[in-house]
């Protein structure tokens, strides 16, 4: 489904697998990461989620009495109607991300696969509850039943009415999210939940990386470095006024310009600079029923009106586009006028993933630069020499998979940030992102 029709700005990301798999470890290392990369996350579960999805859940999972296979395919959703309507959504709509330990695909594989239901029955549940709302991402954690039956046992828990099937259900468990998986093309990620739970964690968060971004932050990074009061072509001094203003995100000779859909899964401090060309106008904003995802001629105009004016600090001034590729047509034509006739001492980043959506005429006037990952050496020389890493320490966590950054912050997290750039001198020789190649264009 096209997101931009999408009436909510944060992201909804299920764990999906057998008991066992160990999708209450991973929900608690994914909610910590997000919260390291200052989104605002709240954790869930189904059934449950609400004070009656809980109820209810006590029902499913724990009734003495005997449980009709289609009563408790209508509990699931009863519960999921609830889950969906008092607390997703409107927890989505507010720019949270909500992780759930399962959701429908649970429906599909455990009532489906397990109770052997009519896939067209939970079908229609399913459009009736949900409509085409559906996860951004769900991560299956696949583990063979014996295996998964082994950690059960070693936990020495009780076990619920689900739990305590046989073999041959849980079989037929497993086998109906691997089909899910094949039906639902790239929604589902499978992941090896055989692997050590650090190597498991490493690869959920790179099933993710779609729905992060790290450009922005870049593009923060070297609006920073030409705003930075100090004598220095390396990276910001980060003690000036003017980089202490830009972190508090209150720096006047900053504009930043993005779309609210983009605002929604991007760093806190991005998310504060760009807010000041957000719709003033209330009336307009409760009048959309749908999350901005263009950039609008409104927002370029107010922009170049504020480039005009002197600036607040120092001699220059950065106007930072993001996504850039989400500039209308009129706001294309407003900036163009603009990087035909800068304003002295006005600089214009911007930042796009999908450069050749941009306007001809707006590449044309660009001067592009492509970043890429760096190499192994690249990173640990840049750890050891920028930031004091120790040499082995650097070596034996770059090979096991770990990023720059993420080395950095080993020494106060058990679990880790996964962005930052490297910046070597004026011309950017080289730049780290996690996610990946993006394009930058830079404009003075």
């Amino acid at each position: 489904m096209n997101r931009k029709h999408r009436n909510k700005t944060g992201r909804f990301i299920t764990l999906e697998g057998a008991d066992g798999s160990g999708k209450s470890t991973q929900i608690a290392l994914l909610s910590d990461f997000l919260a390291t990369r200052g989104i605002d996350v709240h954790v869930t579960r189904e059934p449950g989620g609400t004070r009656l999805g809980e109820a209810l859940r006590e029902i499913i999972l724990h009734s003495a009495d005997p449980i009709d296979d289609k009563v408790e395919l209508l509990l699931m959703f009863a519960a999921r109607s609830q889950h969906v309507t008092n607390v997703i959504k409107p927890r989505l709509s507010n720019g949270q991300w909500v992780l759930s330990d399962r959701f429908t695909d649970a429906t599909f594989a455990y009532q489906g696969g397990g109770r052997r239901m009519e896939v067209k029955d939970i079908e229609v549940l399913q459009n009736l509850v949900q409509g085409d709302f559906r996860p951004d991402k769900t991560i299956l954690l696949d583990l063979p039943v014996e295996q998964g039956i082994r950690r059960l046992t070693h936990r020495g828990e009780a076990v619920d009415r689900i739990e305590e099937q046989d073999l041959a259900f849980k079989q037929r468990v497993r086998e109906a999210y691997v089909e899910r998986h094949r039906q639902c093309g790239s929604r589902i990620a499978l992941v090896d939940a055989t692997a050590p739970i650090h190597e498991v964690h490493e690869a959920i968060k790179n099933e993710i990386k779609d729905l992060l971004n790290d450009l922005p932050n870049l593009g923060l990074e070297l609006a920073g470095l030409l705003l930075c009061d100090a004598e220095s072509s390396v990276k910001p001094c980060a003690s000036c006024r003017s980089c202490q203003m830009s972190a508090r995100g209150v720096h006047p000779d900053l504009h930043v310009i993005s779309t609210e859909e983009a605002e929604g899964i991007c760093d806190r401090s991005f998310r504060n600079q760009s807010m000041r060309y957000d719709d003033t106008d209330s009336t307009k904003r409760e009048r959309r029923t749908t999350v901005r995802s263009i950039i609008t001629v409104d927002q370029i105009r107010a922009v170049t009106e504020s480039l005009n004016k002197s600036a607040g600090l120092g001699s220059s001034k950065v106007c930072l586009i993001y996504p850039a590729d989400a500039l209308n047509l009129n706001a294309a034509n407003a900036l163009l006028k603009s990087l035909e006739e800068p304003t002295a001492g006005s600089y214009y980043l911007l930042l796009s993933s999908f450069p050749g959506n941009l306007p001809p005429t707006i590449r044309s006037r660009c001067s592009r630069l492509d970043l890429n990952n760096p190499s192994n050496d690249e990173s640990i020389e840049w750890l050891t020499t920028e930031h004091n890493v120790d040499l082995e320490v650097a070596q034996q966590l770059i090979a096991h998979g770990l990023g720059p950054y993420e080395v950095l912050q080993m020494n106060t997290r058990e679990d880790i940030v996964a962005y930052q750039v490297l910046i070597d001198g004026w011309g950017w020789r080289t730049a780290w992102l996690a996610l990946g190649v993006f394009t930058l264009s830079l404009i003075h």
